[in-house]
C-alpha cells in the first residue's frame, strides 16, 4: 500500500494519533490581578490527528511531526503575552499547533491551571477544545 493509498483510506476517526500528554509550565495567566503577578503552574495536553504511515515505513524523523518543535512552540505561547481565559490560550496554542505542520489535521489541546482561585480555596481547572485546520482556513 502506498502513503497515498493510505491516506487516502483515513479518515479523523480512524487517523493515526500523536498524545503529548502532560507538557508543563509555569505561566503568568489569568482574569484576576494576582494571577499577572504570580506565575503559576499549568499543564498542557495535545492530542494531534495525522497520518503516520510515511514515518513508519521510513523511520526519518522529517517524515514525522517533530515533537520537540510542539514543545517549543507550546512553551513560546506559554511563556509569552498574558491571556485572561483557559479557552483563549488553547485557542492560541491549536491555531500554532495547526499552522505548524501540513500533516496535522485536527488537534485536541487541554490547557489546565493546577490551582485556579475560588475565592478561598483553589481546585484545577481544564478547558478541552478541538479544531481543525478547515476552522481557520487553513
Amino acid at each position: 500500500m502506498t502513503q497515498q493509498t493510505a491516506a487516502a483510506n483515513l479518515t479523523l476517526a480512524t487517523m493515526d494519533r500523536t498524545y503529548l500528554p502532560a507538557m508543563h509550565f509555569v505561566a503568568a495567566h489569568g482574569v484576576y490581578e494576582a494571577e499577572w503577578e504570580v506565575p503559576q503552574l499549568f499543564g498542557v495536553s495535545l492530542e494531534l490527528w495525522c497520518d503516520h504511515f510515511c514515518a513508519g515505513e521510513t523511520d526519518v524523523l522529517s517524515d514525522a511531526v517533530d515533537y520537540s518543535k510542539l514543545y517549543d512552540l507550546v512553551n513560546e505561547i506559554m511563556q509569552g503575552g498574558h491571556c485572561n481565559l483557559l479557552e483563549h490560550l488553547a485557542a492560541k496554542i491549536a491555531k500554532a499547533v495547526l499552522t505548524s505542520d501540513q500533516r496535522i489535521l485536527q488537534v485536541a489541546v487541554q490547557v489546565e491551571k493546577t490551582a485556579a482561585d475560588m475565592g478561598g480555596t483553589k481546585i484545577p481547572v481544564a478547558v478541552k477544545i478541538i479544531r481543525r485546520k478547515e476552522d481557520y482556513g487553513i
